[in-house]
């Protein structure tokens, strides 16, 4: 069979909708590529974000990596301490024309706050959460979601009840090796198999470490994914994107998450568990051992 190669853009900022998306956009019709593209539809509170961090030297030095380059990636980290809250559902609906052909799919409602606080929420607090996004999702987008993305792959056995109860076509919650149903849920997880250009860049390594990496692992898996960011490869490495599509392109077939959903005639039934991951701020929801 040949490899698949599941593209995903994950989009956290209204900069990074605006002036990000646009230019990563242009690179996959140039290459008659189609990506899953996930947002949030709530308030772009950013700069909150980057307020918890300055405070904590190791993680503004890892953050620092990124090397901000110019005033537009700032912009991008501001929102709610330098500029204005912003709403991304409003954003999203400007951007609707431009992001034609592609598959949306939810990313949260409000990004920051699934970060900082979903790990305390109950049940009811979660639901709550995805319905609002999926009401924000319709009403800029003129359709539901298909499938959810939880912020910065954290998960609780709550979010995942509460994604479950949505009844997604499939979740992207998590980090792993193969497509697979969660113990005890209906809804498939296609998870993302390799490291984000952010965290190669935090974890202090090269871009040069994760293609390389990509080149290793899309010969040898049958599924593989990956997961850009409108803010790092729209803003701060442009090139990025073309450069590991020139290496993926040669020996996959690259597309959706949802493609690559249709592909899987079984999946394995697994554990979610938690771990540490070189280059993020806090531990994240991966595929335990079936």
């Amino acid at each position: 069979m040949i490899p698949y190669f599941a593209l995903r853009i994950d989009v956290e900022t209204a900069t990074g909708l605006m002036l990000g998306l646009p230019s990563m956009l242009r690179i996959l019709a140039s290459r008659g590529v189609r990506a899953t593209v996930m947002m949030p539809m709530g308030p772009d509170r950013s700069g909150l974000a980057l307020a918890r961090i300055i405070g904590k030297p190791h993680r503004l030095r890892q953050m620092l990596r990124l090397r901000p380059a110019g005033a537009s990636i700032v912009s991008a980290f501001m929102a709610g301490i330098a500029v204005p809250v912003r709403s991304m559902a409003a954003a999203a609906r400007v951007a609707r024309p431009m992001v034609f052909g592609h598959e949306l799919a939810l990313h949260g409602h409000d990004h920051w706050l699934w970060i900082h606080r979903c790990r305390a929420w109950p049940l009811e607090r979660v639901d709550l959460e995805v319905r609002r996004g999926q009401a924000a999702f319709a009403a800029a987008l003129g359709e539901r979601a298909k499938a959810f993305a939880a912020p910065g792959w954290i998960v609780t056995p709550e979010t995942l009840a509460a994604v479950d109860k949505a009844g997604f076509l499939y979740a992207s919650d998590c980090r792993g090796s193969t497509p697979f149903l969660p113990d005890g849920m209906h809804t498939p997880q296609l998870p993302v198999t390799l490291p984000t250009a952010e965290e190669t860049v935090r974890a202090g390594q090269s871009l040069k470490i994760l293609t390389n990496r990509v080149a290793r692992e899309v010969t040898c898996r049958e599924y593989s994914c990956y997961c850009a960011h409108a803010e790092v490869e729209g803003l701060r490495f442009p090139d990025l994107l073309s450069r590991l599509l020139d290496i993926v392109q040669a020996v996959a077939r690259v597309g959706t998450l949802s493609d690559a959903m249709a592909l899987q005639a079984s999946l394995p039934v697994c554990p979610v568990v938690q771990i540490p991951l070189a280059g993020r701020f806090d531990t994240v929801a991966s595929q335990g051992v079936a």
